[in-house]
């Protein structure tokens, strides 16, 4: 949050009424609900009193449920049509029995998609890079991104400054180092493959003798003196190439004889022609390329319209993506047809085709809704009758105040008024305590000015419960009592200044009538403290554990600081115990009745267990997996970076946009 500090005063008077029921009545257990009662016998004839049969109480199944928000996204999972997960992928290919394959150029993978939809991955190992031939998983990709497919599923990739080739088995082998970047890919009839190189600004012939030796020459420059982000190539069955250019928006020309003009976007601006029998004056940002069966031209760009245009320049048809909730989505890349003449076009993470004509479907991945930048969940707390209250962030710097019961429906509470606060809790009353920064005004300099905690009550009264001119707040959480554990560290000179750890901080408990109860001082071991706060949860049995980069420590209630997990030097992905295990960017900390600490392990996108004695274990998602799933454990995660225990041991996890709900067994 940036405000300044003059008006520190008039944001902590803000008064917008918020209604929180006071009586929830809520009931059940886990999401499944409560036991049947035992039936009570009366005999005929009073005599011994019957003992009623003993009936098990109803257990649900362990399992991941989405109560908010969307599990679209970035991944690397295999599945069935919106099931399955990509990560930016661009270039797309199919071969004639109907299969798709799509470079798949965050994982660094090919990936294979049926024509039922059935995603798998073809060759590559996600989130592993480098340029190495081999077979299926062994091999390496750098970022693939211009693809070309036979009819037979032989493939030809660009790969940085490679051109790599696929087999239908998996086995990768590199033809050509070209020196420079390629990226769009295109092969004539007779087996020629074109390649766009310098930024889009010239093509390459690679050919290929039959003893295998494949070399290269620049055939003309397709864009004098203009750079181009992305460009998609494609040769038609006469030899004529075309080639996208993303910066003059347009598609050019090359005919057999070298000539080379503009085919498409002939005004070389910005713009979106749309009339069908009229020549496509203007485009926005053109990438994807492809040739149909009809030798139309089939072209897509970053307004979300697909365009079919004949080989006289003359629009045929245009299909577009649906709105993504009331705006143009993440505009399109890759393009290609299949063997039913079907265009498949890619969109951020997602693989398209025509649905209800004239606009697109999803067929393979899933984009979220919301994508936002910044976390979906700001702020969690349980209520006292089991469930909790969440604060749901919009695409403004906006919150919702929601609730979920324990068995799991969600309500809303209040107007969207919790706003420009960094860091959220919520009372067992529901209560919201938000904390917020001061700064000097000026961007460049950043320099801090002290901070402020304030509590927003049901009633709609604002208090401010902290504030300080020399501490800033970093992060908050509220115990089973309402008491407010604030955890601060001293303010900084400037925006980049660096500290060499350990960097102090300090944690308050301040009670309802604003009294601070104790103060325990610490130091983060990796410096992160001064930069950000550090998660932490309230241990019932005295002080506090807090996750330090890539490790847990325990703080008593002096400020003796325990290593319990982890390494905080030392990142990776690792079950075992103490200093054994190893985690990747700890986001989140919650502790159970039993005394485990639960981990929301980012970067590893999943959830760990700590118990008492320091044995760590995964218990939703799984290493080297990269999604976000429901059904039966262990799922899988992307990004979680909240975790929150209900007061019935039901756990909950904000990740990435989603509020996901966990019954163990």
């Amino acid at each position: 949050m940036k405000i300044s500090y003059s008006a520190m005063t008039t944001i902590l008077q803000w008064r917008v009424a918020l209604l929180v029921a006071s009586a929830w009545g809520l009931s059940g257990c886990g999401g499944s609900g409560s036991a049947s009662p035992a039936p009570v016998v009366t005999p005929p004839v009073v005599t011994t009193p019957v003992t009623p049969p003993v009936i098990p109480p109803v257990v649900s199944a362990p399992s991941i449920r989405l109560l908010s928000g969307d599990l679209g996204g970035s991944g690397n999972i295999d599945g069935i049509g919106t099931l399955a997960r990509f990560s930016a992928p661009q270039g797309l290919a199919s071969d004639a029995a109907g299969n798709v394959y799509a470079a798949d150029k965050g994982n660094a993978t090919i990936r294979k998609i049926s024509s039922t939809g059935a995603v798998s991955t073809l060759a590559g190992s996600p989130g592993l890079t480098g340029q190495v031939d081999g077979t299926g998983a062994a091999a390496r990709f750098t970022a693939p991104e211009g693809i070309v497919s036979d009819a037979g599923g032989t493939l030809w990739v660009t790969d940085g400054n490679r051109v790599r080739k696929v087999t239908p088995s998996g086995i990768v082998t590199t033809l050509v180092d070209t020196g420079g970047a390629l990226s769009g890919l295109a092969r004539d009839a007779t087996g020629q493959l074109y390649a766009s190189a310098a930024g889009g600004t010239s093509v390459l012939k690679i050919t290929t003798t039959p003893e295998g030796i494949s070399t290269f020459v620049d055939i003309g420059v397709v864009v004098p003196g203009r750079g181009v982000s992305s460009s998609g190539t494609a040769v038609d069955a006469q030899g004529n190439i075309y080639v996208t250019s993303s910066s003059t928006h347009s598609v050019r020309k090359i005919t057999p004889a070298g000539a080379i003009s503009t085919f498409a976007g002939l005004t070389n601006g910005l713009g979106a022609s749309t009339t069908i029998g009229a020549a496509v004056a203007q485009m926005s940002s053109p990438s994807g390329i492809a040739i149909d069966a009809q030798g139309n031209v089939v072209v897509t760009d970053a307004s979300d319209y697909v365009r079919t245009i004949n080989p006289a320049g003359l629009l045929v048809s245009v299909l577009q993506m649906p709105p993504k909730g009331g705006v143009l989505s993440f505009g399109l890349d890759g393009i290609t047809v299949d063997s039913s003449g079907r265009p498949m076009v890619v969109s951020k993470n997602a693989i398209y085709t025509p649905g209800a004509s004239p606009v697109l479907a999803e067929f393979a991945g899933h984009n979220s809704l919301r994508d936002y930048s910044t976390p979906f969940i700001a702020g969690f707390g349980a209520n006292a009758t089991g469930g909790i209250y969440f604060i749901e962030k919009d695409q403004a710097p906006n919150g919702q105040l929601r609730s979920a019961s324990a068995e799991g429906v969600v309500a809303t509470i209040g107007p969207r008024n919790l706003q420009y606060a960094s860091v959220f809790a919520v009372s067992p009353s529901g209560d919201v305590y938000s904390a917020f920064t001061f700064y000097e005004n000026g961007f460049l300099t950043r320099t801090e000015k002290g901070g402020a905690v304030e509590k927003l009550a049901s009633n709609g009264t604002r208090t401010v419960v902290w504030t300080s001119a020399s501490q800033v707040p970093l992060n908050i959480q509220l115990d089973g009592t309402g008491d407010l554990h604030l955890q601060y560290r001293p303010v900084r000179s400037c925006f980049s200044c660096s500290a060499p750890p350990p960097a102090p901080y300090t944690i308050a408990k301040i009670d309802g009538s604003n009294a601070v109860l104790s103060t325990v001082a610490a130091y983060s071991q990796g410096g992160a403290a001064y930069f950000k706060g550090l998660p932490f949860a309230i241990d019932p049995a005295g002080g506090y554990f807090v996750g330090d980069s890539h490790a847990v420590f325990k703080v008593s209630a002096t400020g003796q600081v325990t290593l319990v997990a982890g390494s905080v030097n030392a990142s990776g992905a690792a079950d075992g115990t103490g200093s054994a295990a190893r985690f990747n960017d700890i986001a989140s900390l919650a502790v159970d009745g039993a005394g485990n600490v639960l981990v929301a392990d980012q970067k590893n996108h999943a959830i760990r267990k700590i118990t008492p004695s320091g044995v760590v274990t995964t218990v939703v998602g799984q290493f080297g997996k990269v999604g976000g799933s429901v059904g039966t454990l262990p799922g899988t995660l992307e990004l979680p970076d909240k975790v929150m225990l209900d007061a019935k041991g039901v756990l909950y996890i904000g990740a990435k946009d989603a509020l996901l709900r966990v019954q163990f067994p």
